[in-house]
């Protein structure tokens, strides 16, 4: 449970980042479609680190 949370809290965190480094205002149509446009670009990108960082730890030698 307390995983989740921590999940969660990151990705609000974000798109609170991205709005506050964007002057966002999401009550708008125009921003608020923005914005989507961002975070899912930004989850993307989070996605593709972390299936490169997986990859690149599966691949290590891990016995001596």
């Amino acid at each position: 449970m307390r995983f989740l949370l921590i999940i969660l809290f990151l990705l609000v965190l974000g798109g609170l980042l991205i709005i506050n480094n964007n002057e966002l205002h999401v009550y708008g149509k125009d921003d608020f479609s923005l914005f989507l446009s961002m975070y899912k670009d930004w989850i993307g990108k989070v996605y593709s680190n972390v299936r490169l960082l997986t990859g690149n730890v599966v691949r290590q030698e891990w016995s001596p």
